[in-house]
């Protein structure tokens, strides 16, 4: 019982010095035992601010160590320069990567285009069973339905590769 009474006092004194070092950034929780008084007229002082650090977290030493998140701040800063760079002045930053007004558009073309390519796959499949596979015997539909998918998502998107040398092609197949 001593040993909680004597840690309590402890801690209790950790919080006093350091709501004296910076007393905007220390918040006592409605739970916490207060053994002296000032310590209670700081808790009613300090009660007001909205952050709340465990005893542990007042314990620890804190230097103001601003350089730490400088370079964090730092980090941000070029990522979002190097995005904005690269995907224009309307890219942003999320948790799963970079995107721009492209990106989304590409998105949401490919899963609507997408989702009409699953309902032919679908319906080729109730052919297939319906027939018996007698009709389409190498499976051909589905390649085609596929073909259509990746046609329209590139025409769509503009994303059609522009081929060179073309005459030499239909130079090679005339030979």
């Amino acid at each position: 019982m001593k040993s909680s009474t004597t840690t309590t006092c402890c801690v209790s004194a950790a919080l006093l010095l350091a709501a004296a070092h910076n007393p905007t950034t220390l918040a006592f929780s409605p739970s916490s035992h207060v053994h002296s008084p000032a310590v209670a007229l700081r808790s009613q002082q300090t009660r007001r601010t909205s952050l709340r650090l465990s005893a542990a977290a007042v314990a620890t030493p804190s230097n103001d160590d601003s350089s730490s998140t400088t370079t964090t701040l730092t980090k941000q800063q070029k990522r979002i320069q190097q995005i904005r760079k690269e995907g224009g002045i309307f890219a942003f930053n999320t948790k799963f990567g970079a995107l721009n007004p492209y990106a989304i558009y590409y998105g949401l073309v490919s899963i609507a285009l997408g989702l009409v390519w699953f309902v032919a796959l679908t319906f080729s499949q109730l052919f297939y069973k319906l027939t018996g596979g007698k009709l389409d015997k190498r499976r051909r539909l589905p390649v085609f339905f596929s073909h259509v998918w990746g046609t329209l998502l590139m025409l769509f998107t503009g994303c059609f590769p522009k081929v060179e040398g073309w005459d030499a092609i239909k130079e090679f197949h005339k030979r």
